[in-house]
């Protein structure tokens, strides 16, 4: 079990994606619940959202306008590795622009033995092999995001780009004398104050009155300090239904591979995979 990799991947389709087609956004509460899992690397995550949407402008109408909207809420993010706790805003003044703003606190725990994993530097080797035997303890520490996506539909045709700015402040581990650690969720190494920027690109093609949406995915990461690079190219699958006026479901399916990446890359026979499961409410 302590081979395992412990990493998530946020899906686009839930969050740039659900927006990309034009709606009218109704006012209320909102509750989200997601369970998803990955494979190279491995990992499972449940996120749980409670929010309230507000319409933004009331006296407009139109394609540009009936979907803006703010949100505010907040989400805990849940896998063997950490719990994720953070406040989340969300505006959407235009309908293919939106700007998801993010920051909590993360608590790394080792009771599965899966906990914070100092390092001696970036170069240090981060491997399931290599951190088998590994030093782990649990500790606090806090995580900001900044996501603005681009997005628009033509017909059928569906386009999200999200950029993210990702920065974490593991510093209150004043007993742990390495400066560096294993990021599981990113799947690279970071300073105990440090981050990393990606963008995530998705084109998809809605069968419309079905339900089904498939499309491709391009994902980078990069981290600034060291120079690393992972990127993934994917294909995606999507099913997606209301089951009443207040409730939907939907199902993600992702294949792909690392052009580049230090341990996941093709060259070493690797492919990725990873499904997600979700359901969305308005509980009043």
């Amino acid at each position: 079990m302590r081979r395992i990799v412990i990493f998530w991947v946020v899906f686009l389709i839930g969050m740039s994606l659900e927006h990309a087609y034009p709606e009218k956004v109704s006012q209320g509460w909102w509750l989200s619940q997601t369970l998803g899992a990955s494979i190279n690397p491995v990992g499972i995550d449940t996120t749980t959202q409670v929010s309230f949407k507000f319409p933004l402008y009331l006296d407009k109408e139109g394609l540009l306008w009936d979907s803006t909207h703010w949100a505010f809420g907040a989400e805990n993010s849940l896998t063997p590795a950490y719990d994720t706790f953070s406040f989340v805003l969300r505006i959407e003044p235009i309908a293919f622009f939106d700007l998801r703003l993010q920051g909590g606190i993360r608590y790394a725990y080792d009771a599965l033995g899966f906990g914070y994993t100092p390092l001696p530097d970036y170069d240090a080797p981060f491997d399931s092999d290599s951190r088998r035997d590994l030093d782990r303890t649990d500790g606090f520490g806090f995580r900001y995001q900044i996501s603005p996506t681009l997005k628009g539909a033509v017909g059928d045709i569906l386009f999200a780009s999200t950029f993210h700015g990702v920065v974490y402040d593991m510093q209150s581990l004043k007993d742990v004398e390495e400066s560096y650690f294993y990021e599981p969720s990113a799947n690279l190494v970071l300073k105990k104050r440090d981050g990393y920027v990606g963008n995530e690109t998705v084109l998809a093609y809605r069968y419309s009155g079905t339900g089904f949406l498939l499309g491709v995915i391009h994902a980078i990461l990069y981290v600034p300090a060291s120079g690393y690079v992972t990127e993934r190219f994917s294909v995606l699958g999507n099913y997606g239904t209301s089951l009443n006026a207040k409730t939907s479901i939907f199902f993600s399916l992702l294949a792909g591979y690392y052009p580049r990446d230090r341990y996941l890359s093709y060259r070493e026979g690797k492919v990725y995979g990873a499904f997600q499961i979700g359901i969305n409410r308005k509980p009043f």
